[in-house]
């Protein structure tokens, strides 16, 4: 569990699945691709080793096998806890001032483009913006019209906070 906020990788069995002829007989074989949303500190040899460990302790390794997809679909990094305080506390205080609540330090399984920023060494706080992660990659995926405004808002907000604070540190 990551130490932020407890949460777990999580596992989304037979997001695609192929194999058969025909639909009265079973298939030579089966492939089901199974999805692992990875926290901090996980690699992808640990995650081989571990879903490997299940299906031989269940009996099924003489029937099933574990195979990693092609790259780049094999293996996506997952980002590192943005650390970089004044980063965090333009995002707290624009947050309390656009949106009226207090943030909720998080930790997100979903992939984004926060893993390459972050092997760039950019700080990066993925899904501080707009929308609901609970209806993301969907059908009718979609955005409130209201959130468009708050989102301008918060961005607004974040721009002058984040600069407020370089300035103010610097003097």
């Amino acid at each position: 569990a990551h130490p932020v906020d407890g949460t777990k990788p999580t596992l989304n069995v037979a997001t695609m699945v192929q194999g058969g002829m025909v639909p009265f007989a079973h298939p030579p074989t089966l492939k089901a691709c199974i999805e692992v949303r990875v926290i901090e500190g996980m690699t992808e040899q640990l995650v081989l080793d571990r879903l490997r460990h299940v299906v031989s302790s269940s009996g099924l390794d003489a029937r099933v096998t574990i195979e990693p997809a092609d790259a780049p679909l094999n293996w996506i990094s997952p980002g590192t806890e943005a650390k970089d305080l004044r980063l965090l506390e333009a995002a707290k205080i624009a947050w309390r001032d656009a949106v009226g609540s207090e943030p909720v330090l998080g930790v997100m399984t979903g992939g984004t483009d926060a893993t390459n920023t972050n092997a760039a060494g950019i700080p990066t706080l993925p899904a501080f913006g707009p929308g609901s992660l609970g209806v993301a990659h969907q059908p009718n995926e979609s955005l409130p019209a209201e959130d468009i405004s708050i989102a301008i808002s918060l961005f607004e907000a974040f721009i002058r906070q984040y600069y407020s604070l370089s300035t103010n540190s610097a003097s």
